[in-house]
């Protein structure tokens, strides 16, 4: 079992409310809905609890409010340091976290509440100078905010005079040994917000805390000859999306870091697997959740709970806990919430059970069809399958088209065999040439639509 103590490196993370006139719970913080924006904060320090004892929060008096009253997440200390940045423009949320990093006095690493691992940082990243997620390369919203800033005569600092494009480090995670930079760094961003304040309104909010927060913490490491190591390696990332870094399907075998930044807080896939995945591991968390959002008069986003079996207001974890049974039984005699509550409850962990074995204990393993599900074919003018099932995300019917590899597969899984066999059959229908060529390319490939039949849960171990 791991020793946590063996990790000792303060861990650190920041939540400012700013000037908000919104009730507490109704922030969003930029996610689908505010129930997603809470369970993220929420698995976030939970997983850092699992390696690191020392995690601390800075925030005001409403965060302290929200994630230690209410949600009572397990922070070892918190501070509320933040109530002051009120008189800094609202719009500049990046200070709050600036802010948070100069008052640190000893080596530590700043992780934001969208932030999750399932394993801790490494000792050699721990030891390193600076860190960072990782260096970014022509990224627009950097070069766009130096257009404006300059355009209109703003207060720029000196380390800033580069040509474009212009280079940052990711700050998902940021710290290192070298605390002492911190506080030149927040000298340096404090004094651009105070002689540009009159600009706030006249710039890109979210271009300008994009170049605070990770454009001039890249530029004065470069002014001052500092070294900086990168969580993600040191190739740097030159697609703002950042594809595959919030992959919660392969979590926690392949999966063990996560950033759910920007347009990832608004996909329904993340913030189902996201939910899922805290319902699972912290369930206590998932439901008090779920009951602090109702009580507070949200509407949640998922309409199962607004259903007297599931309205977590009425029932306690206990409760919740007890429909896994619910899911036994006639699948075709038994289409309720509840039914399809329980087998979502088995869902999530099936599929961590199946992936988490050897590879070839994995292909030994037997799926069949699910019963819930059905498959239409139509064979004019071509063959076309369309799969139907109870969409897990929703619990209402859903339906998709299926390619070419869904088809064979579905229909070796119509009875019970092991995977193994199954990707065998399923070779038989591709250019053996191309399969053979890289047998376990193709492997991987069946496995990745294997895994997304058990989530929607149309295949099942036996």
């Amino acid at each position: 079992m791991l020793n946590r103590n063996v990790y000792l490196m303060k861990i650190v993370q920041t939540f400012w409310t700013g000037a908000t006139t919104q009730p507490g719970l109704h922030l969003t913080g930029g996610w689908m809905a505010p129930e997603y924006h809470w369970m993220a904060w929420a698995l976030s320090v939970l997983q850092l609890k699992r390696f690191y004892d020392r995690v601390e929060l800075i925030t005001d008096d409403l965060g302290k409010h929200i994630l230690i009253d209410l949600l009572q997440l397990p922070y070892a200390n918190v501070r509320v340091e933040l109530g002051a940045l009120t008189i800094y423009p609202s719009v500049w949320w990046a200070l709050a976290k600036i802010k948070a990093e100069s008052l640190q006095n000893e080596p530590f690493l700043h992780v934001d509440g969208d932030v999750f691992i399932w394993k801790p940082f490494s000792p050699s990243l721990l030891s390193s100078n600076l860190v960072a997620q990782n260096e970014e390369v022509s990224f627009p919203f950097y070069d766009t905010a130096i257009a404006q800033l300059t355009e209109q005569g703003c207060y720029l600092p000196a380390c800033m005079a580069q040509s474009p494009p212009y280079r940052a480090y990711n700050a998902g995670v940021i710290g290192g040994q070298n605390h002492a930079f911190f506080k030149r760094y927040a000298e340096e961003a404090f004094t651009f917000a105070t002689r540009n304040s009159s600009y706030a309104t006249t710039v890109s909010g979210f271009d300008v805390n994009m170049l605070l927060e990770q454009g001039l913490f890249y530029s004065l490491t470069r002014a001052e000859g500092e070294t900086v190591t990168c969580v993600l390696g040191e190739t740097p990332v030159d697609d703002p999306t950042y594809p595959g870094l919030a992959n919660f399907m392969d979590v926690p075998y392949q999966t063990a870091y996560i950033h759910t930044m920007g347009d990832y807080k608004r996909q329904e896939v993340v913030v189902w697997h996201l939910a899922s995945r805290l319902r699972q591991d912290y369930p206590t968390y998932y439901y008090r959740i779920l009951r602090l959002c109702r009580e507070a008069g949200l509407s949640l986003h998922n309409t199962l709970y607004e259903t007297p079996e599931l309205n977590p207001s009425l029932h306690d974890d206990d409760y919740f806990a007890q429909l896994r049974h619910a899911a036994n039984g006639s699948a075709s005699a038994n289409t309720s919430a509840l039914y399809h509550y329980g087998k979502g409850l088995h869902i999530y962990q099936d599929v961590e059970t199946l992936f988490s074995r050897p590879f070839c204990e994995l292909l030994s393993q037997s799926l069949v069809f699910n019963s819930d599900a059905r498959l239409d074919e139509e064979t004019e003018p071509t063959l076309k399958q369309t799969l139907h099932f109870q969409n897990p995300i929703r619990n209402e019917p859903a339906q998709k088209p299926l390619d070419s590899l869904d088809m064979v597969l579905y229909d070796a899984f119509l009875e019970s065999k092991p995977i193994g066999q199954a990707i065998d059959e399923a070779s038989a229908y591709f250019p053996s040439a191309e399969v053979q060529g890289d047998y376990r390319t193709f492997q991987n490939l069946v496995l990745d639509r294997i895994k997304e039949g058990m989530y929607l849960g149309t295949l099942q171990l036996v």
